[in-house]
């Protein structure tokens, strides 16, 4: 493998490593599918016919009755380290109990972004009030407390050093569209 990174490295004019760490990838990705065909069953087409979830040996039980099949629970017990600390997995083959699994899995997954800092509707309100821009610029806002440390490490970040000064610019979306269809169109001529 590492004869093929170097000649891809030359032919690309690039580095060993980075070629070597895509060949990796690649590698990564095909293990990986052939993985997903095997359980999928890619010869019967009827759909999934069963998943696995974490068995009731995987959780810390507190004397009350454990239901493994709690997707919330699953996902507290799977996500942090994706599922590879996982020794013993249960099998569900019922179509009722695995759909209804696999939708509240799923919501979990995508509603993830909901969580984002900063992208609701009262944020985005507060960052187009030039009260608030001027605040945070000028180091004179504070970041409530119910914040994660990093978003309010990133907002104190924004504090504009003294010796920086202000350059009046502005521009539109369709401007900026232009300007970056301009940048890519010259790329793409080099």
């Amino acid at each position: 493998m590492t004869t093929l990174a170097s000649e891809r490295a030359e032919v690309r004019n690039t580095s060993t490593t980075v070629e070597y760490n895509k060949i990796l990838h690649h590698e990564n990705e095909s293990r990986s599918n052939r993985k997903i065909k095997y359980v999928v069953n890619p010869n019967y087409r009827a759909g999934v016919n069963s998943i696995s979830i974490p068995a009731r040996s995987e959780y810390e039980s507190v004397g009350e009755p454990l239901d493994n099949t709690n997707v919330d629970r699953m996902w507290e017990r799977i996500t942090p380290k994706n599922g590879k600390d996982v020794e013993a997995w249960d099998r569900i083959t019922d179509k009722t109990e695995i759909e209804r699994i696999l939708l509240r899995w799923q919501q979990l997954h995508f509603l993830q972004a909901n969580e984002t800092p900063l992208t609701d509707a009262e944020w985005l309100e507060q960052f187009e009030d030039p009260t608030f821009q001027e605040e945070v610029v000028h180091g004179t806002y504070h970041p409530p407390s119910y914040l994660h440390p990093t978003t309010r490490d990133i907002l104190l970040h924004f504090k504009r050093e003294p010796q920086v000064q202000e350059i009046d610019f502005s521009t539109t979306f369709d401007d900026f569209k232009n300007f970056v269809k301009s940048i890519i169109s010259f790329l793409q001529s080099k």
